[in-house]
């Protein structure tokens, strides 16, 4: 989707993460439920809605063995006009973002928030959007913190569309999108399977495709190509 709104829209691209401090099991949803309410109040903000062309929001949860404590935060993928970054009058600084969340959260405790300009092939800010929610070595250290995030995140919209990046998603769910799409060019050649134990995973099993199974998983297209 990126690189259909960078060619075809104009856009750039800006990588907000919003954070807080961590917090105890007990207070996980409704701080989930917090930080829901101060996006949006966030997005409300005249400032920051003049500049916002769409965004792609993903909730995440890590968790802190030693604390014992739960870390939620938003990563955001914001579409601006390309005059964002040289625009004095639009464009947001750090410190703002920091003072604007701190502002909608009633949270004087946040100390940062992380903003960035997302440059030509640094794939690594749409992964962290793509990503799941929770990394397994932070969930499966126990039933208990499982349940937390079982019930944590149940129900929930993890990742959020809006503006041009749902306009472009409905796009690419209905076939539209596909010169964006590029061949998979990675030669699957094994078939593995692990198992998760001992805070890692553990190999149980390799063995050669079949030839209709590579057929199957290779030469499949990938979701967008990069735009020059």
């Amino acid at each position: 989707m990126m690189a259909y709104l960078k060619q075809e829209e104009h856009k750039d691209f800006i990588f907000l993460t919003l954070t807080a401090p961590n917090v105890p099991a007990d207070e996980l949803d409704d701080e989930i439920k917090r930080y829901n309410h101060a996006f949006k109040k966030l997005m409300e903000r005249q400032e920051v809605k003049k500049i916002v062309k769409g965004y792609a929001r993903k909730l995440e949860i890590t968790y802190n063995e030693e604390r014992n404590d739960y870390h939620p935060h938003f990563h955001v993928l914001i579409a601006v006009n390309k005059s964002y970054f040289t625009n004095t009058k639009q464009y947001i600084s750090r410190d703002r973002w920091l003072e604007l969340w701190k502002q909608v959260t009633k949270n004087p405790l946040i100390t940062q928030v992380d903003v960035r300009k997302v440059c030509q092939g640094e794939n690594d800010k749409v992964y962290e959007i793509a990503k799941y929610s929770a990394k397994e070595s932070d969930y499966l250290v126990s039933q208990e913190v499982f349940e937390v995030f079982y019930r944590a995140l149940k129900g929930k919209r993890l990742i959020v569309y809006s503006g041009l990046f749902k306009e472009a998603m409905t796009k690419f769910k209905n076939g539209e999108l596909e010169a964006y799409k590029e061949k998979d060019m990675t030669n699957y050649v094994y078939a593995i399977m692990y198992n998760w134990g001992d805070k890692k995973y553990l190999e149980l099993e390799k063995r050669l495709l079949t030839d209709d199974e590579m057929k199957e998983v290779n030469g499949q297209m990938v979701n967008e190509k990069d735009i020059e």
